[in-house]
């Protein structure tokens, strides 16, 4: 958030520490991600039958990303209303990187990843927008 922004807040009322704090609370965000930098991918989710997940990620799962061989953490959020992801079928999600300043330039439009969870390659997909 700006500081522009923040003063727009607090000039109609608003305490922006309290609104992290509840969108916090409520699991939607954390307070590091509300600022981040977020890329659109879409993105295929392996079944159990294809060595992935027994049940379906939910939005707001944190797998780890492969991005040029560097592996970190992500948030994945649904973009299109969905809450879980089938499997066998390519879903439109968000992609925050939980340590962005770490590798501010390594994501770009573009970019294939692969989506891990310990050493089980979960889901892969492309970068398609940058936000």
């Amino acid at each position: 958030m700006s500081p522009q922004e923040k003063a727009e807040f607090l000039a109609a009322g608003v305490d922006v520490r309290k609104v992290k704090s509840l969108i916090t609370h409520c699991g939607l965000l954390s307070p590091f991600l509300m600022e981040t930098p977020m890329f659109v991918a879409r993105i295929l989710f392996f079944g159990a039958d294809k060595g992935g997940r027994y049940s379906p990620p939910q939005t707001g799962c944190r797998p780890q990303i492969n991005i040029h061989g560097i592996h970190t953490s992500c948030v994945i959020e649904g973009l299109d209303g969905e809450v879980a992801f089938s499997f066998d079928r390519e879903h439109r999600v968000s992609l925050k990187l939980m340590f962005p300043d770490q590798y501010p330039d390594e994501l770009k439009v573009g970019d294939a990843v692969n989506l891990y969870e310990g050493n089980k390659l979960i889901g892969t997909g492309r970068v398609i927008e940058a936000r």
